[in-house]
């Protein structure tokens, strides 16, 4: 069995497989919707499934920004390689709203 993953050496390099691996089910969650909130000390992620909160995430400023521009770029590499618009929940609103009688 492999050595446990130290999370002050987790970086780019280590696929998302090998964290997925390493870690107890507890502490991996399916999330299909989120809140945010911002204080001047920090910023919160609360993780919802259905509606009903499963986690909260803390991090800092700098973090939650990074992790933004991470997703983006995760987001942007796949539409470029699928050819898929990934819609955001406000875009899929807007059409379902557009299309009632």
């Amino acid at each position: 069995m492999s050595e446990p993953i130290n999370p002050n050496q987790i970086s780019r390099q280590i696929s998302v497989d090998q964290i997925s691996a390493e870690l107890p089910s507890e502490s991996k969650f399916y999330f299909n919707g989120f809140t945010v909130g911002i204080s001047p000390m920090d910023c919160s992620i609360v993780l919802m499934r259905n509606n009903q909160p499963i986690a909260l995430l803390n991090t800092t400023h700098v973090i939650a920004r990074t992790m933004s521009s991470a997703l983006e770029d995760l987001i942007k590499d796949f539409e470029d390689k699928t050819g898929q618009h990934v819609m955001k929940i406000d875009e899929l609103k807007q059409l379902l709203e557009n299309d009632k009688p």
